[in-house]
């Protein structure tokens, strides 16, 4: 009695290799930071945390990591996925089709967000401020007070406090604060003029 022995071309597992490096690979482009001037802090998925300085290479920076910009500017434009972008008190998520420049002031916290394509949310303490394309905005939290400064440089923004929206014109700039115990909203402009709407 003959047994047949069946075979495996050897092409199979190196196409199989090939597929999952590839896709590996495809992943840890997914955010893709397109230039710095300062130091960033990435923390990927898996929890390794990096600290590259602005003489550095940049890694391979993979969806759903944490990029904090300690100091100077990024520009980010994820291909796909989303990268959660921190500076000073403010954190926003970038997804797939956003392109922004970002950048902190290390003096006073500000946040400095210019949208070139996408809409992205940025949240300050109790604040979400909406910035689309061609927008820029400033924002920033005294953690001390609990106040959240928001200033347009192009475009009306949008913010929403605890249920209450403000649309900050061009060269406005507003201070809000909200009660967590009554949820009363203060809102304050310091420059400019605005509309608040109850929506909640």
């Amino acid at each position: 009695m003959v047994k047949k022995i069946e075979t495996v071309p050897l092409f199979v597992p190196l196409f199989s290799a090939l597929a999952i490096f590839l896709l590996v690979g495809s992943l840890m482009a997914a955010g893709l930071v397109l230039n710095h001037t300062g130091t960033i802090k990435v923390t990927r998925p898996d929890g390794v945390v990096l600290v590259i300085e602005p003489n550095q290479t940049l890694p391979d920076i993979p969806s759903g990591s944490r990029v904090e910009v300690l100091s100077g500017s990024l520009e980010i434009e994820p291909s796909e996925g989303f990268i959660q972008l921190v500076l000073g008190g403010s954190v926003a998520t970038v997804k797939a089709g956003d392109s922004l420049s970002a950048a902190i002031d290390e003096k006073t916290g500000m946040a400095n967000f210019k949208v070139k394509a996408g809409q992205v949310k940025v949240i300050t303490g109790n604040t979400t401020t909406t910035i689309g394309a061609g927008q820029e905005a400033q924002v920033g939290i005294d953690k001390a007070t609990g106040i959240t400064t928001v200033r347009s440089i192009t475009g009306e923004i949008e913010t929403i406090t605890v249920g209450v929206k403000a649309m900050v014109p061009e060269g406005a700039m507003i201070k809000i604060k909200a009660d967590p115990k009554t949820r009363n909203v203060h809102i304050e402009c310091v420059q400019g003029a605005l509309k608040v709407i109850a929506i909640d």
